[in-house]
């Protein structure tokens, strides 16, 4: 049976409709917040539980005070009489995440660079930069990234 809660199966002190009620809290959390739990330790005076977030569409980001917080509120319930443990590993974005068409053209003006500038340093015909600078042709991820460490790079050299 495929779980939501990795490695569910160690609460072996819980019995099927207890393990069942984490698995809805634990889903509810994962649909919303893309927020997963995975039981890494139990004894019988600790409970060990990694809570991790990844991307979103949401965008509704939980620091490690904040997933700490859910985590207990998943698990503190089941604990009977063990300690609770949390190793939290918030979401951290991709450098990248930060590129916009509007973060394009303030780092085109900070840097005092005109279009054909990047058109020759990024390889990137004259249209199809027009296209990504006005935000008439969305950018993938690569060409985010892309435009990212230029203007990183174009800082360190100058």
């Amino acid at each position: 049976m495929k779980t939501v809660i990795e490695n569910l199966h160690r609460l072996t002190y819980l019995n099927d409709g207890q393990k069942q009620s984490l698995e809805v809290k634990a889903q509810a959390h994962l649909r919303y917040s893309n927020i997963s739990f995975t039981v890494m330790k139990v004894t019988d005076t600790e409970l060990i539980i990694q809570t991790a977030q990844l991307k979103h569409l949401s965008e509704n980001y939980a620091d490690m005070e904040k997933l700490v917080k859910v985590t207990e509120s998943v698990f503190s319930p089941m604990l009977y009489g063990r300690k609770l443990k949390v190793g939290a590993k918030p979401y951290v974005p991709a450098p990248a995440d930060i590129v916009t068409f509007d973060w394009i053209k303030k780092e085109m003006a900070q840097q005092q660079l005109k279009a054909v500038e990047l058109e020759t340093a990024l390889g990137i015909d004259k249209s199809t930069l027009s296209l990504l600078i006005s935000g008439k042709r969305d950018m993938t991820r690569a060409m985010k990234s892309m435009f990212y460490y230029f203007f990183e790079y174009n800082k360190l050299v100058s």
